[in-house]
């Protein structure tokens, strides 16, 4: 086909030669030129395969080899081949063009050429995004970040340099140059960008040693362990979980301690903790079976215990089980103990056979029982196991439980502390709901000296905030985060964990969803992803007064029953500690650019009404929550969340705004109006209250406005 064509043109042109005594007819103007053409052909593409040249001149053609292919040569006599380094591309030059002529390109198989591209952002920009390379080369991309960014590596791993992340910025931008090097696949990298001055994670592993502190490694006879971790500037890193790696007879490991005897700082298994320089050293924590003469049970076929727990047609009563156990592999269910200890420990074991689950009322009327410690062998624990234990605060368990019945403790459990160990890896560290652990990180990690100002409220916050803009707008005043992460679920332990890091002088800024019962403090009640919010590190939880908040054990039962569908769906991957959305800046800011023009398809947005804000007792609860801020030192500002205009019921958001100001009179400064955060399609991404970046900057720059007349 490509001969027939060839030739086609061929007898064109020496028609055209004939008949106008010269190489070519050329355009008007252009007298003498020769036109070169490039055939397609396979394994390559060319920019602009038709080019017009004076006769005697050179051509020059841009050619672009597909995967797998390199450029070989031409059927032209005189020509010559270079390679453009920037993208990987090769010049092909015709030489002394004479007459007009059809190119044809001949090209071979080669080593695979691998894409290597980034990920945009807010935080920098970079003149190539994309590049292509053989395997086992290298490609360097040029940063620009902005003024007060530099660059804090990569959430991929990579083998990688950089240089002048420590630069004076030039025209506000701080050049950093990064070479990937070795790459053997191609790959979508996160760049992760960093406040400046603040250390950028380096590309080698640190490592914690561990002292099994009287345990034993498993398979192994030393006393210490090892475990490396990436140092990153927006997060400290996770602990080693221990249970699959040491051990200790007639004992659980209930997490890690700063000091030897228990008296330091304790960590959680595969919670996060400080590790200055990577120099640091923890011991296993241990707590001592309580006596297994105190505790009773049955024994059941060890595959049958799910039963217990699984609805319809498999479900069988404890009883059931009993009298049908006929195999050698059992396990122990716990029906009675009789101790009165303060502070139990239920044994992984009884006579031998591990303990799978604690029935219903097993623990009744344990008046004394303050603490319990369940092991990592427990599968379930069954309604009012541990009913009337009034005087139960404290509960350490891990994430491996496959069901835990929400009213375990009885419908009105006193229990006020949570200590979650885990056990299976993280299964949605990469989740939009599960930054807000990553989020408490920044105000945690935060050395600054200035006063913070922290935003507050669901991810329409998250998706529309510029924490620079806001600090610009301040004149660098204060520093500045942004801690919207999910408005469907509990703002009030959300905020009761900001507020561990308010202080005097510190401004706390509330712009709730007014579509949210969560988010204007009518509903306390927990959910499943409460527990994924935290879910990168569960110490959080154990800071919490639980009492506070309602459904905590309905929301964990979900938690885990959700957890293990999700890990067992077909194509999940299992995430790691350090996998996080690296479209979060060290704001908390989401910097992903975003397009608008949202169709909701007549959506209405519903406002909360009047009547629902009041019955809910919304003015007492934001009062009382508001003045626990105000008691650290914080000022309090009140706002709206951004919401779309259409299918919106202004009418009930004007209501709701008044209702507010003059509720909350004296108590909160309501520093906008709702008018003001109402906008039209044009400006959001996906939702009625996902902005896009251009509305970003819209909101940010009426949220600046309103604020700073406010604090005038």
């Amino acid at each position: 086909m490509k001969k027939l064509l060839r030739a086609l043109i061929l007898i064109t042109v020496s028609a055209i030669c004939i008949a106008s005594a010269g190489c070519f007819t050329p355009a008007p103007g252009k007298s003498g030129l020769c036109r070169v053409v490039v055939s397609e052909g396979k394994g390559f593409k060319c920019r602009s395969p038709v080019v017009d040249v004076e006769r005697g001149k050179d051509a020059e053609f841009t050619l672009i080899a597909e995967d797998g292919y390199e450029i070989e040569g031409t059927d032209y006599s005189d020509y010559a081949l270079s390679s453009l380094s920037d993208d990987g591309s090769t010049r092909l030059t015709v030489k002394n063009v004479l007459y007009s002529s059809v190119v044809e390109i001949s090209v071979k198989r080669a080593q695979p050429r691998y894409t290597v591209s980034l990920m945009r952002g807010e935080a920098f920009s970079c003149e190539k995004y994309e590049q292509k390379t053989a395997a086992g080369q290298s490609v360097t991309f040029d940063l620009n970040f902005k003024e007060e960014y530099t660059f804090g590596g990569f959430s991929e791993s990579v083998v990688y340099d950089e240089t002048g992340a420590d630069s004076v910025p030039e025209n506000g931008l701080r050049k950093v140059t990064v070479t990937v090097k070795k790459i053997e696949e191609s790959v979508n990298l996160r760049v992760i960008p960093v406040a400046a001055g603040i250390a950028a994670s380096d590309d080698h592993n640190n490592a914690v040693r561990y002292d099994v502190n009287g345990g034993e490694i498993i398979g192994s006879t030393g006393e210490t362990f090892s475990i490396g971790f990436k140092r990153r500037a927006d997060r400290r890193p996770n602990t080693h979980t221990g249970t699959d790696k040491i051990r200790r007879e007639g004992y659980v490991l209930i997490g890690w301690n700063t000091r030897a005897d228990g008296s330091g700082e304790h960590i959680g298994l595969g919670s996060r903790f400080s590790a200055p320089d990577g120099k640091s050293t923890l011991f296993a924590e241990w707590s001592e079976y309580s006596p297994q003469s105190m505790f009773s049970g049955v024994l059941i076929d060890r595959e049958d215990t799910g039963r217990l727990y699984a609805e319809g047609e498999d479900k069988k009563s404890l009883a059931e089980l009993v009298a049908e156990s006929d195999s050698d592999d059992k396990a122990a269910v716990i029906t009675g103990y009789s101790g009165n200890l303060a502070r139990v420990t239920v044994p992984a074991y009884l006579d031998g056979y591990p303990v799978a689950a604690i029935a219903s009322g097993s623990f009744e009327m344990k008046y004394g029982l303050e603490t319990v410690i369940f092991p990592d062998t427990l599968e379930y624990v069954a309604d009012v196991a541990f009913t009337y234990c009034d005087n139960l605060r404290e509960v350490y368990l891990f994430d491996n439980i496959i069901n835990f019945s929400e009213s375990a403790f009885g419908y009105s459990s006193a229990v006020s502390r949570l200590h979650i160990n885990a056990v299976l890896p993280p299964a949605y560290a990469n989740t939009e709901n599960a930054q807000l652990a990553n989020k408490l990180e920044l105000l945690h990690l935060n050395s600054s000296k200035k006063p913070k100002m922290v935003f507050f409220a669901g991810c329409s916050v998250w998706y529309g905030i510029n924490s620079t803009v806001i600090s610009q707008a301040f004149g660098g005043r204060y520093e500045v985060f942004n801690m919207g992460v999910v408005g469907g679920t509990c703002a009030l332990f959300q905020i009761d964990l900001i507020l561990r890091y308010l202080k005097s002088g510190d401004v706390f800024v509330h712009n709730p969803e007014t579509a949210a019962d969560y988010q204007l403090l009518i509903n306390y009640d927990f959910d499943s992803r409460v527990f994924i919010t935290l879910e990168s590190n569960y110490d959080y939880l154990a800071v919490l007064d639980l009492t506070r908040y309602t459904k905590v054990w309905s929301g964990f039962s979900k938690y885990l029953s959700g957890k293990r569908v999700y890990m067992s769906g077909e194509g999940f991957a299992p995430t790691d500690y350090d996998d996080g959305l690296e479209y979060m800046d060290m704001h908390g800011d989401h910097n992903l650019p975003r397009e608008g023009g949202y169709d909701n398809g007549g959506e209405a947005y519903e406002v909360l009404s009047v009547f629902d804000v009041e019955n809910g007792g919304a003015l007492e609860n934001m009062i009382e929550c508001y003045t626990s801020v105000k008691a650290a030192g914080a000022d309090v500002y009140l706002g709206f969340a951004p919401v779309n205009s259409d299918a919106l019921n202004i009418r009930a958001g004007y209501e709701l705004e008044n209702y507010l100001e003059s509720g909350l009179a004296g108590e909160v400064n309501v520093y906008m109006n709702f008018d003001d955060c109402v906008f039209g399609a044009e400006y959001f991404y996906d939702t009625n209250y996902h902005l896009s970046t251009e509305g970003k900057e819209v909101y940010t720059a009426k949220v600046a406005e309103k604020l700073k007349k406010a604090m005038q």
